[in-house]
């Protein structure tokens, strides 16, 4: 059937008990501790490569062997090439010992309680030789040992699409992780704690195989795929199958049955960010770098989905608002779905160790936003330009609760839910593979890296901020830092972008509004999440907001206060960083003539370190260095950027911006010319 496939079971090719011809010219044992070892299969488990309608081993194959103190690796001799039966030569360890063994070699294996601990790669690149592992022991009095495969192996072949990437996730199915195999039965420990996806890298039209841990795949599982040029596609099981060790489970010819939805659209294309402003049904993607910063996130394996949100009390069905996530050659892709209503989700990507190395908040918005001027045209207000909406809010309605953003801990670059009514304490809802939680800081979690492997954890601590370490760098108006919440275009805003605005608490609607040449500004009281615990508090009654400046002064607090008694900077109270609050993105400034500079250089030696400009200038410059035509990142305010040139050779960085008042360039190897006629 068209767009689904029907998992059919096929049992692997029958094996040959038989042992291929031992050569007289065969392996001879060395002296010393050297003996021989014979590795086959047991019954019809698998060992390596398929030939025929045997599983026989290949030219230099390599097994892993260890007595559970010394371990080794051992190449399969040229002469057994097709066999189904080898010798092998073992040197180090005692041959009246208990050997235990895995195909393919892997120096991470281990033995833990008799058992052999094995990896499964969550990148696969679609051999036979990748999809399965094989497990096998010999005790003490025996010279032969057994091979058992541990893995179903999913199988199937393209001809049409030039496909780069699939990615697969099943709720109920093991695809990849690490686990604890019986080597006499090949079965695995099902207390283990798995990884449910798996990232299959593709290269020509061959057929290509997939590992999987026994169990069952749910209907409707995803497959993602990621073509050479950008497309986006999926194809999803039409059934629910219970997949069996040592079976390959054939999918057929796969081309005229994946969906293909067209070709992405990248939202980071002028700049990246740590959000982005999604506008509706379509394929995205963007890059897998931290931030605005040209930092790719490394040890990356597969893209994620986290949670969506409805910002309502209603629950999304899952991959309702974001749908076919994955990610390939260092973009992440996803969908929007036809039907998709506006929301909010976050993505995330994994590193090799399976844990979270970085997080995008998508923000999907049909008809966008309105950036609204706070220009009145007499120089009494800042003149700032601001969003109509707080961040990640749907609507920017006053007497709407779903005008309530999303609420941040000052620093912090992923939003946690809201309120979702106009005067109670009530919790948006989220739907995902993780439950947003509030959890109290320690000194093991109060750190940078902790939040960016839980971004879905909001940490909590009385009167204080939730990091150990307080850093004031995190956040900065006057140069958008690589932990900015807002999307490309916009940044946290000055503390003083609502001087001389004028507003009034509307009781009826629940908070503050202003107005300023006609166009109306709503703020609203959507409360905020207390630094004791996390839950909401002040439900529409007050709304806080934060700025990029985290200090105080006898003068005033760190934040915009909306309440019936008070507009815009708060002068009673300093809050801590570890409260909920919201924020209101503010426009990056281009006022002023548009400067450009151009240095012209050579990199003598490959991995050359080069510095960028520094620039100086007053407010909110947006400076950028472009270091290639695919790399730009923002100049902070007297600050060296610097970058590495992976290749000797001649470049040309260029660095633009607006009202920069001063320039200064660090000494700079095999500089050509420096062009300023635009400065």
């Amino acid at each position: 059937m068209k767009n689904k496939i029907l998992i059919a079971t096929a049992a692997l090719a029958a094996l040959s008990l038989a042992s291929c011809q031992r050569f007289a010219e065969g392996p001879v044992p060395a002296a010393g501790n050297s003996w021989t070892l014979t590795i086959s299969c047991a019954g019809d488990d698998t060992k390596t490569d398929i030939s025929g309608e045997k599983v026989v081993w290949s030219a230099n194959d390599k097994v892993w062997l260890t007595d559970g103190n010394k371990s080794t690796i051992v190449t399969i001799p040229a002469a057994y090439n097709g066999c189904t039966t080898a010798d092998i030569i073992v040197t180090g360890l005692s041959q009246d010992s208990t050997i235990y063994a895995t195909y393919p070699a892997n120096d991470n294996n281990d033995i833990y309680k008799d058992g052999v601990v094995v990896e499964v790669p969550t990148v696969q690149d679609g051999s036979f030789g990748s999809a399965h592992i094989a497990v096998g022991q010999k005790l003490p009095d025996q010279r032969e040992l057994l091979f058992r495969n541990s893995t179903a192996i999913l199988k199937f072949s393209h001809h049409q699409e030039d496909i780069k990437d699939i990615q697969i996730r099943n709720i109920n199915l093991a695809f990849s992780g690490t686990y604890t195999i019986d080597p006499a039965t090949g079965e695995r420990d099902k207390k283990m704690v798995t990884d449910r996806t798996v990232r299959l890298t593709m290269s020509g039209t061959s057929d290509k195989y997939i590992a999987v841990m026994p169990g069952s795949m749910a209907k409707n599982s995803k497959f993602v795929f990621v073509t050479v040029d950008g497309k986006l596609g999926s194809i999803a099981t039409s059934t629910s199958n219970s997949l069996e060790r040592n079976k390959i489970y054939d999918l057929g010819n796969i081309d005229d049955k994946v969906t293909y939805y067209g070709t992405a659209t990248d939202l980071g294309a002028i700049e990246t960010a740590n959000c982005y402003l999604v506008p509706g049904p379509g394929v995205y993607k963007f890059k897998a770098v931290k931030g605005n910063s040209i930092e790719p996130v490394s040890d990356v394996t597969y893209a994620e989905l986290i949670w969506e949100s409805l910002n309502t009390t209603t629950t999304p069905n899952i991959m309702s608002i974001i749908s076919e996530v994955a990610y390939s050659d260092g973009y992440v892709y996803f969908r929007v779905p036809d039907n998709a209503k506006d929301g909010n989700a976050l993505v995330a990507l994994y590193d090799k160790n399976g844990e979270i190395a970085w997080s995008w908040h998508l923000w999907v918005l049909k008809d966008g936003i309105t950036d609204i001027s706070l220009d009145d045209g007499t120089g009494t207000t800042s003149g700032a330009i601001l969003m109509d909406r707080n961040l990640g809010a749907v609507t920017a309605t006053k007497g709407k609760a779903t005008s309530n953003g999303f609420l941040y801990q000052w620093g912090r670059k992923d939003p946690f839910t809201g309120c979702a009514s106009l005067s109670a304490n009530t919790m948006m809802v989220t739907k995902g593979i993780y439950t947003l939680a509030a959890i109290a800081r320690t000194d093991d979690n109060g750190t940078i890296e902790y939040s960016i492997a839980q971004p879905y954890q909001f940490l909590y601590k009385d009167s204080k901020d939730w990091l150990i370490a307080p850093d004031a760098t995190l956040w900065s108006a006057s140069a958008k830092t690589v932990y900015d919440p807002c999307p490309p275009g916009y940044h946290v805003p000055f503390a003083d972008a609502l001087d001389g605005l004028k507003g009034k608490w509307d009781a009826t609607n629940k908070g503050c509004s202003a107005t300023v040449n006609g166009n109306e500004i709503w703020f609203p009281a959507g409360g905020n999440r207390k630094s004791s615990s996390g839950a909401i508090n002040n439900g529409g009654s007050i709304g806080y907001y934060w700025y990029d400046i985290n200090t105080s002064t006898a003068s005033k607090g760190n934040v915009w206060k909306f309440s019936s008694t008070t507009f815009g900077l708060d002068t009673t109270s300093t809050n801590g960083l570890c409260c909920g609050f919201e924020l209101r993105c503010q426009k990056t400034a281009t006022v002023g003539d548009k400067q450009t500079l151009i240095v012209k250089f050579d990199t003598a030696e490959d991995n050359m370190y080069v510095y960028s400009p520094i620039i100086s200038s007053s407010g909110y410059s947006d400076a950028k260095v472009f270091w290639s035509g695919d790399f730009s990142e923002t100049l902070e305010n007297g600050k060296w950027k610097q970058y590495i040139y992976k290749a000797s050779g001649s470049y040309s960085l260029t660095v633009t911006g607006y009202s920069i008042s001063n320039v200064s360039l660090k000494t700079l190897d095999g500089v050509k010319s420096i062009d300023i006629s635009n400065f």
